[in-house]
């Protein structure tokens, strides 16, 4: 009988470790997105997809010493690199293979430069136009062309029946043109993404649509096209908005903060550059002046902070005049409707007046009389010389019932102007016991 001899292999602690080192960095090197190839200790990191005209690092998972170099295939260039890392630029679609070479070692890696998907968005100068005015189209597009785009507005030609962002419950309404008018698109400021065309508003009042008809993708990004999209572009406008001035109170003195707003029944601009607002006083007290006024958050109102200036001494109550001027809707429509506001400056302190009465002796039942405020004391208490001292009383008629005893009444007022009276005071007021 024959013995075949078993021979047995031991592997050193060491030579295992070495072994599952390697099978650790050849499993790390395997991507699921990607195929690396070549040695293992070359491992390249990175992207694995790009687009065109972008660019990306990649870097060597380890460093094994030496000089590594590093080379490209395909739609793309090195813009710069070191022993460890490149940076690559991907020039136009197509299959890219990134090489790192050490000495007689070398790595490569795959990347795929993906087409882009061919889109448009618009935008809108102003987005309004009256009859006769112009408004710009702007057009951006995912890529740059080949060529420039056509775009066209719906309804003019026969074909066009049916407006594309109709209503649900009107699928028949056909597109607005009613002599609105849409120039052919032009490249804005060289850019072969960026394009725009000029709208002419025209009669009557509706909502113009745009189509682009074709626009191409150049090569390098695809060459993916856009066929009959449709754009909501500029709406016609030729009603005129309203608006009204308002102040911030009813009456202000000197030095006083007084809002001035503008307020329309739709959304506003400048006829050119702002919308100017001009003050003055009527007995010429104060300082004309000619201002602007300033948008806030809804673009129908607009608003101006001003602070009251002068007095007249023969006159101290007087009108500010207010106009507000070279202001017009979105479309360029001018206010039919936009009339001057005044407000009352008035300078003269109102006078105090007052009475308090123990209306019904015994019971300790005080009424108080008064247009302004009032503050009760003890008598031989501290007198108040401030309005806040009187945020401890009340004010215009009350009743209430107070202890038995002597009282100094005090009386202020304040007008709509925010002018302080002197203090007046009713002495020995007497509440009887029960």
């Amino acid at each position: 009988m024959i013995k075949l001899r078993q021979k047995k292999f031991r592997l050193s602690g060491l030579t295992l470790f070495s072994l599952l080192s390697l099978v650790m960095l050849f499993l790390a090197s395997c991507d699921e997105d990607n195929t690396v190839e070549g040695d293992p200790r070359l491992f390249i990191e990175g992207p694995t997809g790009a687009l065109p005209e972008t660019s990306a690092t990649y870097d060597l998972q380890a460093d094994i010493g030496g000089t590594t170099s590093w080379t490209v295939e395909g739609p793309a260039q090195i813009l710069s690199s070191t022993t460890s890392t490149a940076e690559i630029q991907f020039l136009s679609v197509g299959d890219v293979t990134i090489t790192a070479t050490n000495g007689g070692l070398s790595g490569t890696y795959s990347v795929i430069v993906s087409s882009v998907e061919a889109a448009v968005e618009s935008s809108m100068n102003f987005g309004k136009a009256k009859n006769g005015a112009t408004d710009t189209l702007f057009l951006s597009f995912s890529a740059p062309l080949a060529s420039a785009p056509t775009v066209v507005m719906n309804g003019l030609n026969a074909a066009d029946t049916s407006a594309f962002f109709r209503g649900d419950m009107d699928s028949a309404i056909s597109p607005f043109v009613s002599g609105a008018t849409l120039s052919s698109a032009a490249s804005y400021k060289g850019s072969n993404m960026e394009y725009f065309a000029i709208f002419t508003g025209g009669t009557g009042n509706g909502q113009a649509e745009a189509i682009v008809k074709s626009a191409t993708l150049s090569e390098s990004y695809g060459g993916g096209t856009i066929e009959n999209v449709y754009l909501l572009i500029q709406e016609v406008d030729n009603v005129a908005p309203i608006g009204s001035i308002s102040f911030s109170q009813s009456a202000a003195n000197d030095s006083t903060v007084v809002t001035i707003t503008a307020q329309f029944n739709e959304a506003v601009r400048a006829e050119s550059n702002f919308i100017f607002i001009d003050i003055s006083y009527a007995d010429g007290s104060g300082v004309a002046v000619k201002d602007t006024l300033w948008a806030t958050a809804d673009a129908a109102v607009w608003a101006l902070d001003y602070t009251v200036n002068g007095e007249s001494d023969e006159d101290p109550s007087t009108n500010l005049n207010v106009s507000v001027s070279e202001v017009v809707d979105m479309a360029g429509n001018v206010p039919t409707v936009l009339d001057d506001a005044s407000l009352i400056i008035d300078n003269i302190a109102p006078i105090a007046a007052g009475t308090a009465t123990d209306s019904n002796p015994g019971t300790q039942v005080v009424t108080v009389m008064t247009s302004g405020e009032w503050l009760i004391l003890k008598s031989g208490t501290e007198a108040p010389a401030t309005l806040a001292e009187f945020g401890a009383g009340g004010s215009g008629n009350s009743t209430l019932v107070l202890d038995a005893g002597t009282y100094d009444v005090y009386f202020i007022e304040v007008d709509a102007a925010g002018n302080v009276s002197d203090i007046v005071t009713q002495t020995g007021f007497v509440v009887a016991a029960p």
